[in-house]
Parts: C-alpha cells; sequence; structure tokens
C-alpha cells in the first residue's frame, strides 16, 4: 500500500515537472516570436528613416555575446579606451533623440567590478518639434536586461537625469565650425555583474536589452518580480574616480548616487 502512493506521488510529481516544462517552451516560443518581431520592426524602420522608434522603446539584440565580451574586455584591459557598442537613433514621442551604448567590458568602476556598463547619449534632432523641445532632457531612462526564460525576472535598473549634468543640455553649435558638437554621454558604470545574469538570461548566446524612456512602456516587459535598482544621477564617460564636485559649465567628474534593489516588489534595500 505504501509502496503504491509513493508511486502514484511520483507519477503526479513527474507529470507536474512535465507541465510546467510544456508551458516554459510555449513562453519562450512566444518570447523568441516577439523579439524577433520588434527587431525586424526596427530594422525596416532604421531602413526607410534612420530612426529605429519613435515610441521611446529601443529593443537591443546583442548576438554573439561571449565572443564580443571577451573582445571588449581584451581591448579594454590593454590600456586602451574602452570599447563599445552603439545603438541606433531612437526617438520619445515629444522628440528627444537619443543613442545607447553598451561596454560589455565596462568602463569607469565598471571594469574592475566585473559588470557591464551603459551609457545614453543625447543626439541633435531637427524640424519645428525638435527646436520647441524644453531643456535640460528630465525624463527617466529605464534600462532592462530581459529575461529569455519568460519567468518575468528582468533585472531593471533607471537613471534620473540631473539638470545640472551637461550630458542632458541641448547639443550646442560650435561658434568656429558652425558644427553640432555631441555632448558626452552619461550613464551607469555597475549596470549588472556579469555572474547575475549570464547563467539566466543569455539564451543561444544572445542577450536582450530593452531601453525605455520617460513613461513609455515595452508590451516585452512584465513588471512582476523585476529585480530593480534606481540611479538619480548618471556618471559621464570623463568620470574620475573619487572627484565629487560638479560644475555645471564643463563636464561633471562624478554625482552623488543612490541605488534601491527591490525583489518581488515588497522590499528594498539601499546599497
Amino acid at each position: 500500500m505504501k509502496e503504491e502512493c509513493i508511486l502514484k506521488l511520483d507519477n503526479m510529481y513527474e507529470k507536474r515537472l512535465e507541465r510546467r516544462r510544456g508551458v516554459q517552451q510555449t513562453m519562450e516560443r512566444t518570447f523568441k516570436r516577439n523579439v524577433e518581431k520588434e527587431i525586424l520592426k526596427q530594422d525596416l524602420a532604421v531602413l526607410t528613416s534612420g530612426i529605429a522608434s519613435r515610441s521611446g522603446v529601443f529593443v537591443w539584440c546583442i548576438h554573439n555575446y561571449n565572443e564580443r565580451k571577451v573582445n571588449h574586455i581584451a581591448i579594454t584591459s590593454a590600456g586602451k579606451n574602452e570599447m563599445f557598442m552603439e545603438s541606433p537613433a531612437f526617438e520619445t514621442p515629444s522628440g528627444y533623440r537619443l543613442c545607447a551604448r553598451l561596454y560589455l567590458g565596462g568602463y569607469s568602476l565598471g571594469k574592475f567590478m566585473s559588470n557591464i556598463s551603459v551609457t545614453i547619449q543625447i543626439l541633435p534632432g531637427e524640424g519645428q518639434r525638435y527646436e520647441s523641445l524644453k531643456w535640460p532632457f528630465a525624463e527617466k531612462i529605464n534600462f532592462t536586461i530581459y529575461d529569455p526564460r519568460g519567468e518575468s525576472d528582468h533585472i531593471f535598473e533607471s537613471l534620473e537625469p540631473s539638470h545640472r549634468n551637461i550630458t542632458f543640455q541641448k547639443p550646442r553649435v560650435d561658434d568656429m565650425t558652425g558644427m553640432v558638437k555631441l555632448n558626452l554621454p552619461a550613464g551607469i558604470p555597475l549596470f549588472e555583474c556579469y555572474s547575475n545574469f549570464e547563467w539566466s538570461h543569455l539564451k543561444e548566446d544572445k542577450l536582450i536589452i530593452i531601453v525605455t524612456v520617460g513613461d513609455a512602456k515595452s508590451p516585452l516587459i512584465v513588471t512582476e518580480n523585476m529585480r530593480s535598482r534606481t540611479v538619480e544621477k548618471g556618471l559621464t564617460e570623463g568620470d574620475k574616480i573619487g572627484a565629487t564636485k560638479k560644475i555645471p559649465a564643463q563636464p561633471p567628474k562624478t554625482s552623488t548616487s543612490s541605488k534601491v534593489r527591490k525583489k518581488n516588489n515588497d522590499s528594498c534595500t539601499v546599497i
């Protein structure tokens, strides 16, 4: 009798696992289709207009992640400039134009702490809508490492622009050349440690990063169970370790930031 009960329990457990595996595979297939659809839409937009998206959402698929990471780390460790990947330009619904950069070998503190780093850069726009924008740029920028397993365990970090940081001012025209000068990028050196996402958030050697600006929302992201942090003021690429003073007339050396990690939306710890 006891053996029959154990056998029944084993069978029930196996069936439950099988159902769970089936659901998991269905969710992964759905994820893949949705991501491919978004990326195809962006690629077509870049070909026709040069702008990947005008919704404030950019889905970035990093192919051959491990090979690219090795190359980035090798170049960065050799003492040369930090190697980065740059996204196509994308816009917010209000008309701000941006592009993102990803440093698989890290920059600033990220180089020494096994972190990938991300930055954002404000690009000059065109037309009446661009000229009527309010400055400095003040919309929150969200970076999300997408969970391809369908478990919604996305890793999320937001960047709150500082009005004193020249990165978020309107790009200026050079008096000598008449050309628009690009602002320095600003971002998050310690976006995420390799060990926190490589084992779980890579699928077929691909890393998916979703950038959203302001109130824009990606249909690919479900906020349940997201691991999130907030950085109040971004660091520019020219940041120096230990410097604390910010001078509006030139690239700030560093900025005060606070990070909050939330798990399951029920507790947070300042780190």
